[in-house]
């Protein structure tokens, strides 16, 4: 006859004191779970004051944290979870979960998946990147619900890559890109492989760098900046260009240099001559609303064929008042300032996107210092 099992209220908590039968109904529940062979290290219960010791001195350790599962209240089930201590600062990412069990009495309810979830969300809230486990054979039931949960099993011999994976996360590398060092033929390859996501993380330091130093600029800037405006008349021009929707986030500068990357290869690729400045056409909305349509292009008198995302276009004649912003894309909005203030007081702004034509960029020079960008904001000119 099968076990019929009743329903029951299930929680679980992160354990820091005992109040109430806690510590009995613990004790009890480890003895049930030591007779079934649930680990522990003790092949049977061992005195219930011995026990009652045990469940005291877990909550003293400052690096192990203790989740229990309960069921209508009373503790079923518990997991412990071990950081490494302070001195030991190659296996701080990961952490340990050991004397995990469920009473056999109450299984059958997701006890087990619940403590092991809270045991996940505390390790992501202490910052570890890899969670060991920590079991004897005996335990059937806790590793068929680890391998169900996405756990691997390792063998001794795994270890070393194992910790090799977990110190390469820890320094940010994607999974598939561990894949490829791991998988590396030759040693050239697998150095090959680091050094593209070092300069990917040097990347993203420079572009914190220059975000850090913006905010100073901003924080130190007490004058407003020096701007020489001009207005201009831009004529209607053919050119090649690529139009999409994108954001005005961290996303958005990326999105250009690969835009006019493309389109610069693809005239190119043609043989196409190649007219004035390439620019970019920018939505109100993307200023107003962060996000909305972007236009980059290059002005291109012969024929364009339509290539992937390039198309040819007509670039329409538009006025404009113009400020040249040198440095960083990043900087932009300092120069959109000037520019805005400007023709606020003097110029008669009209609606319409805003223009910038890309006077020197990563085509040019890797050294953002050195760009220099036109940025347009389209006035009806009462002035030459």
């Amino acid at each position: 006859m099968s076990e019929m099992r009743i329903a029951g209220t299930v929680s679980v908590d992160r354990l820091t004191k005992y109040s109430g039968t806690d510590l009995d109904d613990l004790c009890e529940a480890t003895e049930s779970a030591i007779t079934e062979g649930g680990g522990f290290g003790w092949l049977k219960p061992p005195p219930r004051q011995v026990l009652e010791n045990y469940w005291k001195g877990v909550l003293l350790v400052p690096e192990r944290r203790l989740v229990v599962g309960r069921l209508d209240g009373m503790i079923c089930g518990s997991a412990q979870l071990s950081r490494s201590p302070r001195n030991n600062e190659a296996q701080a990412m990961a952490g340990t979960v050991t004397s995990a069990f469920v009473a056999p009495w109450a299984r059958g309810h997701g006890i087990g998946r619940r403590i092991v979830s809270e045991v996940e969300q505390l390790a992501r809230e202490l910052g570890l990147l890899v969670l060991n486990l920590d079991l004897r054979d005996t335990q059937r039931a806790a590793i068929h619900l680890y391998e169900t949960l996405g756990y691997r099993r390792y063998g001794t011999d795994q270890i070393p890559q194992a910790l090799i994976i977990a110190r390469f996360r820890a320094l940010e590398m994607p999974l598939d890109t561990i894949h490829e060092v791991l998988a590396a033929p030759d040693l050239a390859t697998r150095n090959a492989v680091i050094t593209a996501h070092l300069e990917r993380l040097e990347a993203a330091l420079e572009y914190t760098r220059q975000a850090a130093q913006s905010l100073r600029d901003l924080l130190g800037r007490t004058e407003p900046l020096p701007a020489t405006i001009e207005h201009v008349a831009v004529p209607a021009t053919a050119a090649a260009a690529i139009t999409a929707t994108i954001g005005a986030d961290d996303d958005a500068i990326p999105w250009v240099l690969g835009a006019l990357g493309e389109l610069r290869a693809t005239v190119e690729a043609q043989g196409v001559t190649v007219g004035d400045l390439a620019g970019g056409i920018y939505a109100d909305e993307l200023f107003t609303e962060a996000c909305g349509e972007a236009t980059l292009f290059i002005p291109c008198p012969g024929e364009i064929r339509p290539a992937g995302r390039v198309k040819s276009v007509i670039v329409p004649e538009v006025e404009l008042a113009t400020i040249v912003h040198d440095g960083p894309h990043m900087d932009l909005d300092r120069s959109y300032g000037a520019l805005a203030a400007y023709v606020a007081e003097h110029a008669l702004g009209v609606p319409g996107p805003i223009r910038e034509y890309y006077l020197t960029d990563l085509s040019d020079t890797p050294d953002q210092e050195r760009w220099r960008t036109r940025i347009g904001w389209p006035i009806f000119r009462t002035t030459p």
